[in-house]
């Protein structure tokens, strides 16, 4: 196994581990469009349809993180009026915080919701040149050489963007992270009395039974 193929298999371990909490949504709303958008980059007639069923994805997911992201502030919020939450576990304390704060950044990473504008209204509503120059909210000019036919130089290829997949991508990841940090923090304040050795209560008996 060369060094590159190990670089590789290492990156797809830790991207599958980083996106394991939403990468189902990730694939669907984000990384499946743009790939076929990149397949048919060439072909004007497909790009329209695929632009307007990328602007349906990102709109579901958008109405759906925004949602989900104030539920997970709210939730947050409701925990801290439990009377002996300033007792619990100091970590527990730390994850609804960054919890409470990656929802709300979710919620205002939403706001590119105002790209999509750009994109077209249904499958046929751009001309070819409006809909070349959306391509740059995904794509951008590949770093490969321009190839060379008995024509001419070939048109400037084009690959994904990893800067606009991020922006694309950072509401979904946000919000699940939230939820991710809010539940290791209601689990860290139920296991409060074990992790500080505290008498055997009734706490304690819940902390193990969770």
């Amino acid at each position: 196994m060369s060094l590159r193929q190990l670089r590789q298999k290492v990156w797809l371990v830790a991207f599958f581990i980083v996106t394991f909490s939403y990468n189902r949504g990730l694939q669907y709303c984000t990384l499946e469009p743009i790939a076929k958008i990149l397949e048919s980059e060439k072909n004007s007639i497909c790009l329209g349809p695929l632009l307007h069923d990328f602007k349906k994805r990102k709109e579901q997911e958008i109405y759906f993180v925004q949602r989900a992201a104030a539920l997970s502030a709210a939730a947050v919020i409701g925990c801290f009026s439990w009377p002996n939450v300033d007792k619990s576990f100091w970590l527990a304390q730390l994850a609804w915080h960054i919890s409470f704060w990656l929802s709300v950044f979710a919620l205002i990473s939403s706001a590119q919701q105002r790209l999509l504008e750009k994109l077209p209204n249904g499958p046929h509503d751009m001309p070819d040149v409006q809909v070349r120059k959306t391509l740059r909210l995904m794509l951008k000019p590949s770093s490969t050489p321009t190839q060379v036919t008995d024509s001419g130089p070939d048109r400037a290829r084009l690959e994904a963007d990893p800067k606009m997949v991020w922006v694309w991508q950072s509401p979904l990841m946000l919000m699940s992270f939230s939820w991710v940090t809010f539940l290791v923090g209601y689990e860290l304040y139920l296991l409060t009395p074990l992790i500080r050795q505290d008498v055997w209560t009734v706490e304690s008996a819940v902390s193990i039974a969770t």
